[in-house]
């Protein structure tokens, strides 16, 4: 029942992401051509911006910005059901897609029970997550840098600097918290299968650049991708703001491709895009950052030592947008 409840919830999510994207796509009226994984995607970049700005600059807590994102999904459901409505069999295939991988990746967990999922990997950093993870659930964060906050958690190690230290990843799993009657550790178990999901779906879209690749193959290529070394050692040492960032970072160098590669006049709306992606990995894991700032400026240069005519008018705007 817990899987099933989980499923759901983190399903809404990705629903949530959906939503956000296509609102601000409407709002705006100059992306187009995106797919609804480009959508979701941007979506979730969206929120990573607007929810680190809501509980650490504005001082919000937990509750307050759940309702916030569900108002989102209530006006997305009530402005687009005509779109549901013709597309029920999309919405139907993408649930069997989430429902099937959620299950193949609990599959370990519903035989190994909670030895698995609580101790198994790195549960040091696991441990280190999930309990700033409550504190996030439990406090506003002004309070939580308070001294009599920090002064009953003495015994934590270094709880004032873990509260500060890409704190991102482990306020968006705070919120889950509120769910209090499912286990926690299953709640933290199923986090990572969902931003591995998302990293899944990054890797279809980023596949769209290689014209030659069908779409059942970009599917194949993406799963082994998820469930590959690489993969399950970042899901397995929970480095979670590792994991969460990599779904970003794939559409940042799609992105980047499309920018310079087709050079067109109108690059606005990917430089906008860019911009939100390449913020909201900062946000979440700046080492990242700085890897794809390494890798635009190696592509920069090789497209420059081709002799390639470019843009540089778009190159600058589009440096200086983050």
């Amino acid at each position: 029942m817990s899987f099933l409840i989980l499923t759901l919830i983190y399903f809404i999510t990705l629903i949530s992401f959906f939503s956000i994207g296509s609102l601000i796509k409407d709002k705006l009226k100059i992306f187009k051509g995106l797919s609804n994984i480009d959508i979701s995607i941007i979506g979730y970049g969206i929120f990573t911006i607007l929810s680190f700005h809501l509980y650490f600059v504005l001082n919000l807590s937990n509750v307050y910005i759940i309702i916030f994102f569900s108002i989102i999904l209530l006006i997305f459901l009530i402005t687009n059901l005509t779109y549901l409505k013709n597309n029920r069999k999309l919405i139907f295939n993408i649930l069997i897609i989430f429902s099937s991988f959620f299950f193949i990746l609990f599959i370990p967990s519903i035989f190994y029970g909670e030895q698995f999922y609580v101790f198994r990997g790195n549960y040091w950093d696991h441990f280190n997550y999930l309990s700033s993870s409550i504190l996030f659930n439990k406090y506003n964060f002004y309070d939580l840098k308070s001294d009599a906050v920090i002064d009953n958690y003495k015994n934590f190690q270094n709880i004032s600097s873990i509260i500060v230290y890409r704190p991102f990843i482990n306020f968006f799993q705070s919120l889950y918290l509120n769910f209090q009657s499912i286990n926690v550790f299953l709640i933290a178990h199923s986090f990572k299968i969902f931003l591995n999901f998302l990293n899944f779906l990054a890797l279809v879209s980023f596949l769209s650049i290689f014209k030659k690749i069908k779409f059942y193959q970009k599917i194949i290529i993406s799963f082994t991708f998820s469930v590959s070394f690489f993969s399950l050692y970042v899901f397995e040492i929970d480095a979670l703001s590792h994991l969460g960032s990599i779904s970003l970072f794939l559409l940042c160098i799609k992105f980047l491709y499309l920018i310079f590669e087709e050079n067109k006049k109108n690059t606005l709306p990917n430089i906008i895009i860019l911009s939100i992606l390449t913020s909201s990995i900062f946000l979440i894991y700046p080492e990242l950052f700085c890897i794809f700032l390494i890798i635009a400026f190696v592509y920069l240069n090789s497209q420059l030592l081709k002799k390639k005519k470019l843009n540089f008018k778009m190159i600058i705007t589009s440096f200086f947008a983050f």
